[in-house]
């Protein structure tokens, strides 16, 4: 029953948002003024991903206690470095993608902005179907529950893959609205707070690979 109310909501939410996302604003173009050098979008999203930051970084910080303290020990299969540098090659090149898919659509470029939407929800996949394998494969080698470090290291990974599925429903909703021509030269949608999402779940997997796969 509650898997049930789980998914049926999930996808309410998802029909809700992309509806919105294709519903245009105005019928006509409208001049945006800003009290500040930020939109209320962007702004709003910076104050979400302080939150976001508070989050990992208390998690993150349990967890380099622990270590120091000598109460999480690395197992001697942990999980693969070539992977995570692999991984992170991917969600570091989205990034860039990205970045560059908003000044094409600063330029009027709408088909190189498609293109780039496309490319970084591609390799945001590619990232999170190797995140799959790489739980699958731990988890059947390592008792994550008698296990301090297992169980902190898929806590925290664990939690960065739903961040990363928040992330790519984020950079989907502006694909759709170019699609839908809700976005232009002009009207960038919601591609900003989308955007400093994305950067921000970048960040905090370098931080990750760092603190579980090099040290």
């Amino acid at each position: 029953q509650y898997t049930l109310m789980i998914y049926g909501g999930t996808a309410l939410l998802l029909v809700s948002l992309f509806q919105w996302a294709g519903t245009p604003e105005y019928k006509v173009p409208v001049h945006h003024e800003h009290l500040s050098r930020y939109s209320n979008g962007n702004l709003g999203m910076m104050w979400f991903i302080v939150s976001e930051v508070g989050l990992f970084a208390v998690l993150i910080s349990g967890y380099v206690y622990l270590r120091l303290a000598g109460l999480a020990v690395p197992p001697v299969d942990r999980p693969l470095l070539a992977l995570a540098a692999l991984n992170t090659l991917l969600l570091v090149s989205s990034s860039f993608v990205l970045h560059y898919a908003e000044k094409h659509l600063e330029k009027g470029r709408a088909t190189r902005f498609t293109l780039g939407l496309f490319l970084t929800l591609a390799l945001g996949s590619i990232f999170f179907l190797f995140q799959i394998y790489e739980f699958t494969l731990f988890g059947s080698e390592v008792d994550w529950t008698g296990n301090l470090w297992a169980s902190v290291f898929l806590t925290l990974v664990g939690l960065h893959g739903l961040h990363i599925v928040i992330g790519a429903v984020g950079v989907a909703l502006p694909y759709y609205q170019i699609l839908t021509g809700k976005i232009d030269k002009h009207n960038h949608g919601s591609i900003g707070p989308a955007s400093l999402y994305w950067h921000l779940v970048d960040i905090v997997w370098i931080v990750i690979v760092v603190i579980f796969y090099i040290w």
